[in-house]
C-alpha cells in the first residue's frame, strides 16, 4: 500500500480520483439507488488502481531504474547494474545498459594497467 503514495504515482491517483468523480456524476443522474451507484464506483476505483499499479510496474519502475543505473554510470561507478527482470524492449535496453557497464569498467581496468 506504500507504493500507492509515492510521489511518481500521485497524479495517476488524482487523475483516477477525477475520473471516478466525474463518472459518479454522470451515473447519479441515470441510478436512483445509491447503493448500486457506490458499488459500482467503488469497482471502477479498483480497477483503474489495479491496471495503475500493473502499468507501474510493468513500464514506469523499469525505465525509472534503467534512468537511475545510467546516471550512476555517467557519475564514473561502473559497477552499476539495472537488476529486473524485463521482455521485449524495455528488456533489451536494460541489456545494453550492463552491457555498457560492463565495457566501461573493462576500458577503466585497461586505462589503469597502463
Amino acid at each position: 500500500m506504500k507504493m500507492l503514495f509515492t510521489r511518481s504515482l500521485l497524479p495517476y491517483l488524482i487523475g483516477i480520483f477525477l475520473i471516478v468523480a466525474i463518472s459518479g456524476g454522470v451515473l447519479s443522474q441515470i441510478v436512483n439507488n445509491y447503493v448500486i451507484l457506490i458499488a459500482v464506483l467503488l469497482i471502477e476505483a479498483i480497477s483503474l488502481i489495479l491496471i495503475l499499479l500493473h502499468l507501474f510496474e510493468r513500464y514506469i519502475k523499469p525505465v525509472d531504474m534503467a534512468k537511475d543505473t545510467v546516471e550512476k554510470l555517467v557519475q564514473g561507478n561502473y559497477r552499476a547494474r539495472v537488476h529486473h527482470s524485463s521482455v521485449g524492449t524495455l528488456g533489451d535496453l536494460m541489456n545494453e545498459i550492463n552491457a555498457l557497464a560492463r565495457n566501461l569498467s573493462e576500458l577503466s581496468i585497461h586505462e589503469q594497467m597502463q
